[in-house]
């Protein structure tokens, strides 16, 4: 006489045994898009807290513009940590070259809000020939800034689209005998590399 017990019905025993419920589908948004809407919006304190983050971390992408509005912003603390920010962290895009045209054309005559201009430069500058739609923009800050600063900054970014930044080089040219040895000798590189690549 056989001690095996029978087989148990499958239909019994599929109904013992949970099934397996699938993985939830999460819709959350990105880090970018947290930060872009805490930026945009947040006191001053969660805006450094924000960039702070942001400052640790490296090739951030999709928050140009906004992190270089608020290098212009009232509270001196937000200032600096939005310099940390795109210092260390922040990658442009070439999707965001129009934003930054206007950020840089928008304060350009605003001694104030100088950080916003020399920013917007040297962001455009970091994407070279790819922001050449900004060469006019450029040569306009290099003329008629108040800022020194945006002015060299200005003459940099041009130098970094080479031959795509012809269009400044009368501009250039006159920089060359400005008061400022830096802006002089910025501009000249800048005249260099217009050359070397035409």
């Amino acid at each position: 006489m056989s001690n095996q017990t029978p087989p148990q019905d499958e239909q019994a025993l599929s109904s013992q045994v949970s099934p397996i419920e699938p993985l939830p589908t999460t819709t959350s948004s990105s880090p970018t898009d947290s930060w872009a809407s805490i930026l945009a919006s947040a006191s001053p304190e969660d805006c450094v807290e924000t960039l702070q983050q942001i400052s640790r971390l490296e090739n951030v992408t999709g928050l140009t513009a906004a992190v270089v509005d608020l290098a212009g912003h009232d509270d001196e603390e937000v200032r600096m940590w939005a310099g940390e920010a795109l210092e260390r962290a922040i990658v442009p895009q070439v999707s965001e070259i129009e934003d930054l045209k206007h950020l840089l054309e928008d304060h350009m005559g605003n001694f104030r809000r100088h950080e916003i201009s020399s920013w917007s430069a040297t962001m455009l500058g970091r994407l070279g020939s790819d922001a050449s739609s900004a060469a006019t923009s450029l040569q306009q800050c290099l003329d008629e800034s108040p800022s020194l600063i945006v002015r060299q900054r200005s003459a940099w970014a041009l130098a970094q689209m080479g031959a795509a930044a012809r269009v400044a080089k009368d501009s250039l040219e006159r920089a060359t005998h400005d008061s400022s040895p830096k802006l002089q000798r910025l501009a000249k590189e800048a005249l260099r590399m217009i050359g070397d690549a035409a």
